[in-house]
């Protein structure tokens, strides 16, 4: 079993109309007459490889590709940028920080102006090349001649800039679906409450995602080409029985773990969630769990070692249980 990925621009977007008759095509997908996808026309190569001019695009049954976007509205036929929605907001910030460094720029050119007091020496002698030149170097020391006098320039810094900066990225956070800490890795002004309430919003996000369309539209039906294919070589006697698949997201990091476990622990006991459900949700398998567990104390028990971490033999206050025989 093999699989490719292939980026968007692969999909033939030209074709476009009827087909056969029947059939329709819409920016490279075929349809029948019922609306159900049948077929996707895609490039053989990446449409800007050198081969590109020489190569037409095929028709590819639907049962064989794995659409892959995120619908944002009834009837979407492919999906778009999720930098779409900030494309501007992107633009604009590019030419404010193009424009400040433009400007520095110029600043730092002045380093200091020369004076002339007598007004006379210029109708005197012309134009004084001399001073015209003048550079600044470190630790230079300079006598001026009488009559003359220096003043250095002293660029100002724009006190908007960090606030003005600060405004777009979380305008393009919200864009995105991200909280302004983690789109810019800035937690100045972040403390535990707040940091923690962004980060849940974040990974409310993220489930989103992945339990909507990302494992619906990829992970099933790979898991379900996979079952097929071990049917049709012999590796599964009955394609009736066939097991299904699940799903366990990585783990996330917890902002303090102190608490959160403790909040976990009271859930498990209150009913509100299963152990199983519990162990998902930290990226654990629950059988591997529970049969690494079971090996381990079959292990302790053997060589009658009570750990302290054993609820079968010790309380939570270090304390030997009854059942040891102590």
């Amino acid at each position: 079993m093999k699989l490719k990925v292939l980026p968007s621009e692969y999909l033939d977007s030209t074709k476009n109309g009827y087909f056969n008759g029947e059939n329709y095509l819409s920016q490279g997908i075929e349809y029948d007459s019922s609306g159900t996808r049948v077929a996707y026309w895609l490039y053989p190569c990446f449409p800007s490889s050198d081969f590109s001019m020489k190569s037409t695009s095929v028709r590819v049954p639907s049962h064989e590709i794995i659409h892959v976007f995120r619908s944002d509205r009834a009837g979407q036929e492919r999906g778009l940028s999720w930098l779409a929605p900030v494309m501007l907001e992107f633009k604009t910030l590019d030419n404010y920080q193009s424009a400040e460094l433009k400007r520095r720029e110029v600043s730092s050119c002045f380093a200091g102006f020369i004076t002339d007091l007598d007004q006379d020496s210029l109708s005197k002698f012309g134009k004084d090349e001399q001073y015209e030149n003048e550079r600044i170097t470190p630790g230079m020391l300079k006598y001026l001649p009488a009559g003359k006098s220096i003043s250095f320039s002293n660029p100002q810094g724009d006190a908007t800039y960090d606030p003005f900066v600060k405004a777009v990225l979380r305008k393009i956070a919200v864009g995105l679906g991200l909280s302004y800490e983690v789109l810019s890795s800035d937690l100045s002004n972040v403390n535990y409450s707040s940091g923690r309430m962004g980060f849940l919003e974040f990974q409310r996000n993220i489930d989103q995602w992945r339990w909507t369309f990302f494992i619906p539209t990829l992970c099933s039906t790979v898991s379900q080409w996979f079952l097929d294919i071990a049917y049709l070589s012999g590796s599964m006697e009955s394609q009736n029985t066939r097991s299904t698949a699940s799903f366990t997201p990585p783990v996330r990091e917890m902002i303090d773990p102190t608490k959160e476990y403790a909040a976990m622990t009271e859930a498990i006991r209150a009913g509100l969630k299963s152990y199983p459900e519990a162990l998902r949700e930290l990226g654990f398998n629950p059988t591997k769990v529970l049969d690494e567990i079971q090996n381990f104390n079959s292990l302790l028990d053997a060589r009658k070692i009570y750990l302290d971490c054993d609820p079968r033999h010790m309380n939570k206050q270090g304390m030997l249980q009854n059942d040891t025989g102590a």
